[in-house]
């Protein structure tokens, strides 16, 4: 269980470059690496704030 905030955090920031951008596009340049950039304008290997918010929740649940 303590490698799954992890996790959540590496797919969450691998999302962040294409949050938003139509499922078509994405298929045809697939990610395969940390981006940056994107949709946000984020550094790479930024994760979004579902990730802060899970990284939180799994602080309270401790």
């Amino acid at each position: 269980m303590e490698s799954l905030p992890f996790g959540l955090a590496i797919g969450d920031a691998l999302g962040v470059p294409v949050e938003l951008m139509k499922w078509e596009d994405i298929r045809k340049n697939p990610v395969q690496d940390m981006l940056g950039n994107g949709t946000h304008l984020q550094a790479p290997a930024t994760f979004s704030v579902d990730g802060s918010l899970a990284f939180h929740c799994e602080k309270q649940v401790e």
